[in-house]
């Protein structure tokens, strides 16, 4: 039995892997449109009316700032000369604020983007992919997997 030999076992293993290889490209030019569109909205201005009151009253000395609802009085004194001095309230000016709305309409310019997709693939065949006709809420076209949603609800 010194016969013995060795029988070597061998075992092969696969290797799977991937490369990459271009089948094609994909080409997008986009383009930016204008246009004006007449925007609308509503502005509210103030003004000030100024209203003179003569009023010749005698006070006893310089008279505060007051206010009466929507309207400043600012008190205008003078010393008038006598034997003894008074105050005399000449005038008052009243300043009164005065809200106005008014419409007016501005143009602006709005803008929306095209894209135009052209796919070649290996053998050099181009094809165009055309725009998708679903629109979104302010009008822009939804992509197709937005649409989907959009038409299922």
């Amino acid at each position: 039995m010194d016969d013995e030999r060795v029988i070597p076992v061998i075992n092969e293993e696969a290797d799977v892997g991937a490369r990459k290889v271009t089948t094609g490209t994909v080409r997008v030019h986009k383009t930016v449109h204008d246009h004006q569109e007449l925007l609308e909205q509503m502005l509210s201005e103030e003004r000030v009316d100024i209203e003179r009151v003569a009023m010749n009253k005698s006070v006893s000395g310089p008279q505060p700032v007051r206010e009466e609802g929507d309207t400043i009085i600012i008190p205008v004194v003078k010393q008038v000369p006598r034997i003894e001095s008074d105050w005399v309230l000449t005038e008052e000016i009243r300043l009164t604020k005065v809200r106005q709305n008014r419409r007016v309409t501005h143009p602006v310019t709005v803008r929306h983007e095209e894209a135009e997709i052209e796919r070649t693939n290996s053998g050099g065949h181009r094809q165009k992919t055309e725009a998708p006709n679903s629109t979104g809420v302010l009008g822009e076209t939804l992509p197709n997997f937005l649409r989907d949603k959009k038409d299922s609800h």
